[in-house]
């Protein structure tokens, strides 16, 4: 599985990647996580790309993931097959919207 998660900086994407790739380890996958981000100014674009597997990743880059998460719009383009946009989260108010977004992934990926 390919997700890439796309944000602003302040928005979460490192801590939200961090903790979707440490909850993948417990459950033994294999996990290659990269993240890019503009470290010049908070507000800046981050992305992060988390690839999953029961078996050995062979190759980590991706040129088109299986989920794009698009928590704020970011000028690089990407493609995937399905994109989720934070309208399409459900939020509950007394949770960080990192916590959100993980809560979803967790349940839309049948962790």
């Amino acid at each position: 599985m390919k997700l890439i998660i796309t944000g602003s900086g302040g928005e979460g994407i490192k801590f939200l990647a961090k903790k979707l790739s440490d909850l993948l380890l417990e459950k033994n996958y294999e996990v290659s996580l990269m993240i890019s981000y503009d470290a010049a100014m908070e507000g800046g674009e981050i992305y992060a790309t988390l690839v999953y597997s029961k078996e050995k990743i062979e190759n980590p880059l991706v040129e088109k993931a299986d989920i794009l998460v698009e928590l704020s719009k970011v000028k690089q383009e990407f493609e995937a097959e399905e994109k989720i946009t934070l309208d399409q989260i459900s939020q509950d108010s007394s949770k960080r919207l990192n916590e959100n977004v993980l809560d979803f992934l967790v349940e839309k990926l049948n962790l």
